[in-house]
């Protein structure tokens, strides 16, 4: 059984956004949730992201914490984790905390680094910025959001299905 590391450590992050040029743009252009965005539209959005070093099994957040951001793994690697047993691996490109970022309940999981990694944060203020500012980039940050929950609720409920005696 896998379970969770408890390691308590605070992760290090960066209070004010960043500007556009602090991010990656490899990661930034392969990440789904800025699928059809032009270099613009994605920089209205990462100038309102916050950058994250994690030390290796230093957890990001754990499960029932409330969700208020959005994040996306530039470097390293994290692992996921509910009731202490391993569900997935993150790597770099990957976005996750959706589910709790939209429905605005608990985190289902805790997620932990197994090694030094980079995290962007995509504060719930920073979308509700969007909005007000470029409805465009806001409206395809939303609709990459729903594509995506959509594919892993295909991918869960094929999982499911497989199992079928």
């Amino acid at each position: 059984m896998n379970t969770a590391p408890s390691t308590s450590q605070q992760t290090t992050q960066v209070d004010a956004p960043a500007p556009c040029s602090a991010f990656d743009p490899d990661v930034i252009a392969r990440t789904p949730l800025f699928g059809g965005m032009t270099d613009e539209c994605r920089c209205v959005m990462t100038d309102r992201m916050q950058i994250r070093q994690l030390h290796g099994h230093e957890r990001l957040y754990s499960q029932g914490d409330t969700a208020r951001e959005l994040y996306i793994l530039a470097h390293g690697h994290l692992d996921v984790f509910r009731d202490g047993k391993k569900l997935a691996g993150l790597e770099p490109g990957d976005f996750f905390g959706e589910v709790s970022f939209l429905d605005m309940q608990p985190r289902g999981a805790s997620v932990v680094a197994s090694e030094e990694s980079v995290v962007y944060a995509i504060p719930y203020a920073a979308l509700r910025q969007l909005y007000q500012v470029n409805m465009r980039a806001y409206a395809l940050i939303v609709m990459n959001l729903a594509r995506e929950v959509c594919r892993r609720l295909s991918r869960a409920e094929q999982g499911l299905c497989s199992m079928k005696p």
